[in-house]
């Protein structure tokens, strides 16, 4: 799995991704052609006030969404 980085990549996933909502996150998804998934997390000044926090928790869930998306296999 590799990051989305680009901020053009970022707001082209939410545009035209498909919307999962939870109490706690949300999650957008897009299908693509590359062989690869490609993901990002992006956590919400709801969630905490201080990036500190923020940044933890992205750190705590990228290894569980490369573990979903490596059992999803590739994107088709």
């Amino acid at each position: 799995m590799q990051r989305l980085r680009l901020s053009k990549d970022i707001q082209t996933v939410y545009q035209r991704g498909v919307k999962r909502f939870h109490p706690f996150f949300r999650t957008v998804f897009l299908k693509t052609q590359e062989s690869e998934s490609r993901a990002t997390v992006v956590v919400s000044t709801r969630v905490s006030k201080k990036a500190v926090e923020r940044n933890r928790i992205k750190r705590r869930l990228r290894p569980i969404l490369k573990k979903i998306l490596n059992q999803a296999g590739p994107s088709r």
